[in-house]
């Protein structure tokens, strides 16, 4: 069995590897305990990410994420990427229920 900090680790690095597939710069916020697990850098576009092993962010981190500041370049989303999936899916800002 996967430990859970592992598996969350496994599935931010292929959210960062799909950016940076298409151009994009990444940090992953590792140990941060902020609201999203990668700041991703394409062009002049910004997106904050919380990324999810299979499941969706509970009503407390939708608010947190909410809560966050952001710029007009600024897009921010969850996704949630399933055991043996070949890609996440994602929900940005407008999307979310709690």
């Amino acid at each position: 069995m996967v430990k859970a900090k592992r598996k969350g680790t496994r599935v931010e690095e292929k959210v960062i590897a799909m950016f940076e597939a298409i151009g994009g710069k990444c940090v992953r916020s590792a140990g941060s305990h902020g609201p999203f697990d990668v700041v991703a850098f394409v062009g002049p576009a910004v997106f904050l990410i919380q990324v999810k092993a299979n499941r969706k962010p509970g009503p407390e981190e939708i608010e947190a994420m909410r809560a966050w500041p952001s710029g007009p370049l600024t897009a921010k989303a969850y996704c949630v990427w399933k055991d043996y999936e070949k890609s996440p899916d994602f929900w940005w800002e407008g999307e979310w229920r709690e």
